[in-house]
């Protein structure tokens, strides 16, 4: 018999979108899922809900550490007042252990709304 390598497809546990509203600390946008699986987010859209302009930072890091530079996906971006932004990244992959944060220059100004689905982590090839 021979041996060979078959790729395995992730299966979709399911679909979610999320709404958040930042915070002036950290705020969780997404946290990490159940071993063995990961959050792939399709798509990130951040509206300014208030009637000044303010700015946002998000961060893809380990859970439990600390919103930094070196962790930021985008930092102290201004967004005008009343305005939607689609933020050109993406898909973004969080792996078990990892969390999606972000922080507003004020509280109840930000709100951020990700798309995506939670898939089983499958190895990429398994020996027949």
């Amino acid at each position: 018999m021979t041996q060979g390598f078959q790729p395995i497809t992730p299966v979709a546990e399911s679909i979610f979108p999320i709404v958040t509203t930042l915070g002036a600390a950290e705020t969780d946008i997404v946290t990490a899922v159940k071993p063995g699986w990961y959050q792939y987010i399709e798509s990130i859209t951040i509206a300014n809900i208030s009637g000044n302009a303010r700015t946002f930072t998000l961060y893809l890091k380990p859970t439990g550490v600390a919103g930094a530079a070196g962790n930021s996906v985008c930092a102290g971006v201004t967004l005008n007042a009343n305005t939607i932004y689609n933020l050109p990244i993406g898909p973004l992959i969080l792996p078990t252990g990892y969390e999606f944060t972000g922080l507003a220059s004020a509280g109840s100004a930000i709100n951020v709304t990700v798309s995506g689905r939670i898939l089983l982590e499958a190895p990429e090839e398994t020996r027949l």
